[in-house]
């Protein structure tokens, strides 16, 4: 599943798509990884004695193990270039939405709109997440505490850019 999705997924994230937070390849594959563990468990269906679903238990949950760690990082517009990507690798997915709008119902076996968990008549406002993608971007240097050097540099050439 690793050649088949991650691979092509990784070089046209690379190449084709905007990521708010950059992230390297050997993070997000680590963690692909660790949530595939988290969530590939008997209670989610994932069970080597149930040989007729077992494979496509495991597909899915790989699937969407990788939809949340390696294609999340992308920004709201990349998100719609990496669905249709993915759809053109994998086909399963229903056509509605985005493949970011799915979770995997266990009982279903199959993929199903986050929305439906949801009470009725709840949406989401699209321009939240867009303020949020910005806030982000333009608090990356508050997230960095540095000395006291580093402090009165950044004021240094704050006035110098004045």
């Amino acid at each position: 599943m690793f050649e088949k999705y991650v691979v092509p997924v990784l070089d046209f994230r690379s190449k084709m798509c905007k990521e708010i937070v950059t992230t390297s390849t050997l993070n997000s594959v680590k963690n692909l990884c660790v949530l595939y563990d988290c969530l590939a468990t008997v209670e989610n269906g994932v069970n080597p004695k149930d040989e007729e679903n077992h494979q496509k238990m495991v597909e899915l949950w790989f699937l969407f193990s990788m939809i949340w760690s390696v294609c999340c990082t992308v920004t709201g517009e990349s998100r719609k270039i990496m669905d249709n990507f993915i759809r053109e690798l994998e086909g399963q997915f229903p056509s509605k939405d985005t493949v970011y709008e799915y979770y995997i119902d266990v009982k279903q076996k199959f993929w199903v709109l986050w929305e439906d968990k949801l009470r009725s008549g709840w949406r989401y406002n699209p321009i939240v997440r867009q303020d949020d993608e910005k806030r982000v971007r333009d608090d990356l240097n508050n997230w960095t505490v540095g000395s006291a050097e580093y402090r009165r540099n950044s004021a240094i050439v704050r006035r110098l850019q004045k």
